[in-house]
Parts: structure tokens; sequence; C-alpha cells
């Protein structure tokens, strides 16, 4: 159960604030409501609509902020969410579901998700307002990079280092020792075998380079 009794807010209302509603309310958080453009297209059932980001500074001195945007294969709308909210004055809750297994000696940045059956091994680092999704897993002394997204089902093993602002893509697999870049996207079920440069996309397996010069 949460010990935080402050209630939360979310950011966004698709798929993802979703998953995170559920992950919240099984923790025992309380949420008040969600920040988005209109109420059109909610998936968050009758949690009510607080308004677009004009209405952040009014919740910033009682309610945590937990950004549920998420990346689509771009950390950029993900990471002006949380810069937005920021600003405002908010703290960001970091999320994590019962189900998931996290080592004592692991460090979670503040905002980070780890979602449901997701493991986090022995001294991995999970920067602010990362993702690490349904059933992923980062490895022993993994570093995974803020607003960096780890998809449903990917493995990193062991020492393997993500930078900022990455999607690691659905089922995807990363060897043993391998650096990623910032700004970087591996594509759905690559194994990656080998290092890759910032802002690149690599896809297939063994992965290779689609493209360069990502921005997010």
């Amino acid at each position: 159960m949460s010990t935080d009794p402050r209630p939360v807010v979310l950011l966004g209302a698709g798929g993802h604030a979703r998953v995170l509603l559920e992950a919240l309310r099984a923790g025992g958080a309380v949420v008040h409501g969600y920040i988005a453009p209109s109420e059109a297209g909610s998936r968050l059932g009758d949690v009510p609509w607080l308004g677009d980001d004009e209405a952040l500074a009014a919740l910033a001195s009682g309610f945590d902020a937990v950004n549920g945007v998420g990346s689509a294969g771009s950390a950029g709308r993900r990471a002006a969410a949380h810069a937005a909210a920021a600003r405002a004055g908010l703290r960001f809750r970091t999320v994590v579901h019962p189900s998931a297994v996290i080592d004592p000696t692991a460090v979670l940045g503040e905002g980070a998700q780890v979602l449901a059956g997701a493991v986090v091994g022995v001294l991995a680092r999970i920067g602010e307002g990362a993702i690490i999704n349904t059933a992923a897993v980062v490895d022993h002394d993994g570093v995974v990079g803020a607003h960096t997204h780890v998809a449903t089902g990917a493995v990193l093993a062991g020492d393997v280092s993500v930078g900022e602002a990455s999607h690691v893509g659905l089922g995807a697999r990363v060897r043993q020792g391998v650096t990623i870049g910032a700004g970087c996207v591996v594509g759905a079920g690559a194994v990656v075998l080998e290092d890759v440069e910032d802002g690149a996309t690599v896809v297939g397996v063994p992965a290779r380079p689609l493209s360069h010069g990502r921005s997010s």
C-alpha cells in the first residue's frame, strides 16, 4: 500500500495513463484527476478532467504528478509534459506496481515508473521519468536514462546502458555490456549485439542502423 498521503494528478489520459491509473490504485494511491488538452478521448473512466496545462500551477501545493504520456517511439511529448509540470512546481511520484521486483540496491529516479511484472536488478539505476514497462527486465548494473522507455517485454542484460530519451521497443533484447546512446530507437523485437550511436534507429536480428539524426 502507498505510504504517501498526497493525492496524484495524472498527465495525459491515453493508454499509458490508464495502465498507470491501475498501478497507482493497486498500490493504494488516490488519483484526484488528470490534465489533458480536453476531455475528448479519455481512457480513464470516471477520473475527472482538471483542465489543460494552465491548471497545473493551482495543483502544485497539494498534489503529486504522474506522467501518463507515452513515448510511442519518441520521448518528445513525454519530456515536454514532465517539463511543464516541473515548471508549475509539482513533484513527481515514483510509481512501482506491487507485482514488480526491484532489488534493494537499485535506484529509481523521481517519477520513474516500474510496471506490472517488471524486474529491476542489482545496482541498476533508472533515471527520472523513465518507464520500465510491463514484464520488462533491466538486469544487474543496468543504467536507463531520464525519460527513456523500456517497452513491454524488453530485456536489457547486465551492464547495459541506455541514454536519455530513448525508446527500447516491444520485446527487444540487448546483449550484456552494450551501450545505447541518447535519443535512440530500438525497434520491436530487435536483438542488439553492438553499441548504438546517439540518435540512431536500429531494427532487426541482429539489429542494424536504419537512420541517424533522430531528434526527440
